[in-house]
C-alpha cells in the first residue's frame, strides 16, 4: 500500500510512516523523501513507524538501501527509532534493517511505542 512522511517541526523530526505492503519502489521513494528532509529541514533525526506494515519488500530490497545509505555520505549523522510492526515477518526484515545499518555504522534503534522512540531520538 505504502507511506507517507511528514515534518515534525515541534521536535525536529523526520516522521515516515509505512503501511499495509511496501514495495521495494515504496521504499526508494520512501528512501529518496528522507534524504530531501534531511537536506530542506537541516535535520538528522528519523522516526520510521512501522507498526501498521504488512510486508512487500525483501530482505535484498533492504540491502540494496543500506547500501545506497552507505554511500550517501551526508547521511552519516543519522539517528534512527524506528518502531516495530506487529507482523511477524515485517518485524523481522525490521530487525535485519537494524543489524545491518549498525554493522554499517549508522545509528539505529527499534522501539515498540512511539514516545519512547522519540525521547530515545532527542536526547
Amino acid at each position: 500500500m505504502g507511506w507517507s512522511i511528514n515534518y515534525n517541526q515541534r521536535d525536529e523530526i523526520t516522521e515516515l510512516k509505512y503501511f499495509g505492503d511496501v514495495t521495494k519502489d515504496d521504499l526508494q521513494k520512501a528512501f529518496e523523501g528522507a534524504v530531501n528532509h534531511v537536506l530542506e529541514y537541516k535535520s538528522t533525526l528519523i522516526l520510521s513507524d512501522c507498526r501498521e506494515m504488512s510486508g512487500g519488500h525483501t530482505l535484498f530490497d533492504l540491502f540494496g538501501l543500506i547500501e545506497e545509505l552507505e554511500n550517501a555520505d551526508l547521511l552519516r549523522s543519522l539517528k534512527e527509532a524506528v518502531i516495530l510492526s506487529v507482523n511477524a515477518e515485517s518485524a523481522a526484515n525490521v530487525e535485519f534493517w537494524e543489524t545491518a545499518c549498525k554493522n554499517r555504522g549508522f545509528n539505529v534503534k527499534i522501539f515498540e511505542d512511539k514516545e519512547k522512540a522519540v525521547a530515545w531520538l532527542k536526547s
